[in-house]
């Protein structure tokens, strides 16, 4: 069921009330702490027949809504990022937002001392290209589509296969705490499947829906994060006596896709749980590898590049550009 309409001067509790009657609803809030104040947006609604709680059941899969320009370009339908200075405040950003018919759905915070991004949902009847051009005008300069990115493998589904390979054990002795000290992978792709889990790779994180658990719907990022472990070797590589500490991050949906603000989510991530907080700070090789590229030159994206320790290696997987 689509509603849509303007309400003005209601509060959103009292609107989905009437919305929703004869039936219950719940509203599940997200509070964002942002350097311009405290931001509270609905979270989730859910409307369901009284005393029938019971039978709503999550939506399983999360796919990103692309669209496609004139010139071939990928975009997130109806959607913003913006990055705000510190001469910018919460009242003029609220007043940018009105001006558009905007709301912000989610902010991204940086790396220590560099901006959030805050992620903007604009209506169906304004253009990207327009939101950009008022952003402008209210003195918002840094502002880019929320962009999409494809792998160029989505059909590859290696799953099954990946029963048949024969997994390496390795006869060091180790505990299942992280050994600092050993080389560092963080394996951006299209997911883990947890049947593969062992000491050596950590608890990963689902970059497309954050509130879900890490899954893989291609086997594409189980194989490369048992690669990078150590514990499949290519033809003609060299074994490695040692396993590698590798973390896997779902950065692709089931129909390999992926986005600006889901590759922003994922780096938060990595700054967070590996760059000096959980770990301490012996972490000083650490590597990033991530299954696309691009040629497409990107300000948000090449800023956060430029953010990490020089000590940070990228790989990218420049065989599928």
């Amino acid at each position: 069921v689509l509603i849509n309409g303007k309400w003005d001067n209601i509060s959103v509790t009292k609107l989905i009330e009437q919305i929703s009657f004869p039936h219950d609803y719940i509203i599940n809030w997200k509070r964002m702490h942002t350097p311009l104040g405290v931001l509270d947006k609905p979270e989730s609604i859910l409307i369901f027949r009284k005393g029938f709680i019971h039978e709503i059941q999550k939506i399983s899969e999360k796919y990103l809504d692309i669209i496609e320009d004139e010139n071939g370009d990928l975009f997130i339908r109806n959607e913003i990022l913006i990055r705000l200075s510190n001469e910018h405040t919460l009242h003029k950003i609220k007043s940018f937002l009105a001006s558009i018919n905007g709301v912000i759905i989610e902010v991204i915070k940086g790396n220590t001392g560099s901006p959030c991004i805050y992620r903007i949902k604009i209506p169906e009847i304004l253009s990207i290209k327009e939101a950009l051009e008022k952003a402008h005008i209210w003195g918002i300069d840094q502002a880019e589509p929320n962009r999409a990115f494809s792998n160029n493998h989505p059909d590859v589904k290696i799953g099954n296969n990946l029963k048949s390979l024969e997994l390496r054990s390795f006869v060091s002795e180790i505990n299942s705490e992280m050994d600092s000290k050993r080389p560092f992978v963080v394996v951006l792709d299209s997911g883990f499947d947890s049947k593969y889990k062992n000491e050596f790779i950590l608890d990963g994180y689902n970059a497309v829906d954050p509130e879900a658990e890490i899954i893989d719907p291609t086997g594409h990022g189980t194989l490369v994060s048992l690669i990078a472990s150590g514990h499949i070797v290519p033809l003609g590589a060299q074994q490695s006596e040692y396993g590698i500490n590798v973390m896997p991050i779902r950065v692709f949906d089931q129909n390999g896709m992926t986005s600006s603000d889901t590759l922003f989510r994922a780096y938060q991530y990595v700054f967070e749980n590996i760059n000096g907080r959980n770990f301490g700070d012996d972490i000083k090789s650490l590597k990033l590898n991530l299954s696309f590229g691009t040629y497409e030159k990107i300000g948000f994206l090449d800023d956060l590049f430029n953010m990490f320790p020089s000590s940070w290696t990228t790989f990218v997987a420049a065989g599928n550009d």
